[in-house]
């Protein structure tokens, strides 16, 4: 498994952007076979935003790359972030599962 920590900064005041653009990428990720866990708001600095995602192998989530993010809908979402400034992108953290089959079995 390998999972991807997106920080990202947003823009508080415009909340039906932010959803928006938060639902667009759970959807795109659950449709290409991803997990998806959803995307969280700091309660300690309201302009900051994490979302988390994982894919079975990086095959996959290159697979992902490849073909989803060339979508009509991935496009919207980028144009919605960029013309509203809701949502900027920050930073991507990558991290791999260690003990995959340990965890299954507890």
């Amino acid at each position: 498994m390998i999972s991807f920590l997106l920080k990202y900064e947003i823009d508080p005041l415009q909340p039906a952007a932010i959803e928006r653009y938060s639902l667009g990428w759970i959807h795109l990720v659950r449709e290409h076979g991803g997990v998806h866990s959803g995307f969280h708001v700091s309660r300690d600095v309201p302009r900051e935003m994490i979302g988390f995602f994982a894919f079975q192998s990086q095959a996959h989530y290159d697979e992902f790359r490849r073909i989803a993010v060339r979508t009509k809908s991935a496009n919207d979402l980028w144009e919605l972030a960029s013309s509203t400034q809701s949502v900027r992108f920050r930073e991507r953290q990558v991290f791999q599962s260690v003990a995959d089959e340990a965890c299954a079995d507890h």
